[in-house]
């Protein structure tokens, strides 16, 4: 867990990269932001994430991660967790030299639920008088290996990343006006990186219907009045000269202000709860993080007529990061062995289709099914390790095989034993299974194919 908490903030500083050692001749624009942005941002558009390139030093945070996270853990974990650091700090400064070298300065990311649930992200890079697009391009790197559709394109005075499904629909789109956009850029303030949640009204409607709300307790009904509570909410973020992370939420009057006040205070009494479970476990985490009923303090947002404020500072964005960041660590590693489960399930579904066709005959490698079934390329990609082209192990089974919900018929490539690992089996079904039993299960499945 240590040592998770120290990659996984050299992840925030490596992603966000941002400072605040701005060109002093230019000042903040929230209306030129919104501007370069709009046209691309559709009705299902939920984020605008923005980051001035030109505004990097990530010392000033590196430092006090240094500091802060050196507590934990034996010195062996301390060392591995500071040469992750480094290597994550080396890199972000490198990217973004090259990045601003080559001209760039301004990067968006957009989210659309018109992208779901397959690739809701696209990449929108403004070209300045005299930028070098390709460099810029290639800087945002090649076509993602884990999706072949991914690419960057050059359009006028932008770059933009995405689906090639994606930027098409972007080529034909007829943006809506977003007078919101501006208020909440300007909401979040002169900082070196901002982050916008701006639904439209339809789309908040569609997510106070989709928003779960708990039948009973201090949350029951409260699923979809947040989604109509909020019109907009910005973040605004700065490493340089301290971390600093600010926060505004719009809602529609000072009642509904009241009441989503209400809703996360409710929500912070509850973390705190759980997180003193946890610090228990984990006394050095507890250590890091402090004073409980101080840290959920600094963590209840000021209401101000129909907004709803919060401001923190470093060391508090630091643990802010060292809750959070973990959590979204784990959500996206679940996400993606699911990801991987499906793949898998759809090679065994074409397996079995396969046999019917030949005899029960099992086909030779999975590189067959390509030709003969209606299989994606992309489903023989393991997405927890993109970089192979078939990421699964074939084990064939032969004609009439025992025990098909025991046979284990593809797994998991990888070069080092994982812990756990996804397995598929005869019978059609796959799971996540410990890398031991596994072993076990792909023993016995091999002794039945030499006993045939």
């Amino acid at each position: 867990m240590q040592r998770i908490l120290v990659t996984c903030a050299a992840i925030l500083l490596t992603t966000l990269a941002i400072t605040a050692t701005a060109r002093a001749a230019e000042k903040y624009d929230p209306a030129a932001l919104a501007k370069t942005i709009e046209p691309y941002l559709d009705d299902a558009t939920l984020f605008v994430g923005h980051v001035d390139m030109t505004r990097v030093d990530l010392m000033p945070a590196v430092t006090r991660v240094k500091e802060l996270f050196p507590r934990m853990g034996t010195p062996a974990e301390q060392a591995a967790a500071m040469a992750d650091v480094d290597q994550g700090v080396a890199m972000a400064q490198k990217w973004i030299a090259d990045f601003t070298k080559a001209g760039g300065r301004d990067c968006f990311v957009v989210l659309s639920m018109s992208g779901f649930p397959d690739f809701p992200l696209f990449v929108v890079v403004p070209l300045e008088k005299g930028a070098d697009a390709q460099a810029i391009v290639k800087l945002l790197g090649p076509p993602d290996k884990g999706d072949p559709t991914a690419q960057a394109q050059v359009r006028d005075n932008v770059i933009l990343w995405g689906r090639k499904a994606t930027l098409d629909r972007l080529a034909m789109l007829k943006a809506p006006t977003r007078p919101e956009l501006a208020k909440a850029f300007e909401a979040a303030g002169d900082s070196a990186a901002q982050g916008l949640y701006v639904p439209s009204a339809d789309t908040r409607k569609v997510l106070a219907e989709m928003l779960p709300s708990a039948p009973q307790g201090p949350f029951a009904g409260t699923g979809g009045s947040v989604a109509k509570e909020i019109l907009w909410t910005a973040q605004g973020m700065d490493l340089s000269p301290k971390l600093a992370f600010n926060v505004v939420m719009q809602t529609p009057n000072a009642a509904s202000a009241a009441s989503l006040s209400d809703t996360i205070n409710k929500g912070i009494a509850l973390g705190k709860q759980l997180l003193a479970r946890e610090v228990q476990k984990f006394p050095e985490a507890g250590r890091m993080v402090g004073d409980l009923d101080a840290m959920a303090k600094a963590f209840t947002p000021a209401v101000a007529g129909d907004r709803l404020t919060l401001h923190l500072d470093m060391d508090q964005s630091l643990k802010l990061t060292a809750i959070i960041l973990p959590a979204m660590a784990k959500a996206r590693e679940q996400a993606t062995r699911m990801r991987s489960l499906s793949n898998l399930r759809q090679v065994l579904l074409a397996c079995i289709v396969y046999a019917n066709d030949h005899k029960n005959e099992f086909p030779a490698d999975l590189k067959a099914l390509l030709k003969t079934a209606d299989l994606p390329a992309e489903a023989l990609r393991n997405p927890r390790a993109p970089e192979k082209e078939t990421g699964y192990v074939y084990v064939r089974p032969t004609k009439g095989a025992s025990a098909p919900a025991e046979q284990v018929v593809a797994y998991e490539a990888w070069d080092q034993p994982p812990s756990t690992i996804a397995v598929g089996f005869a019978d059609g079904h796959a799971e996540i299974m410990e890398y031991a039993r596994f072993e076990k299960a792909l023993t016995e499945s091999k002794t039945r194919n030499e006993a045939k």
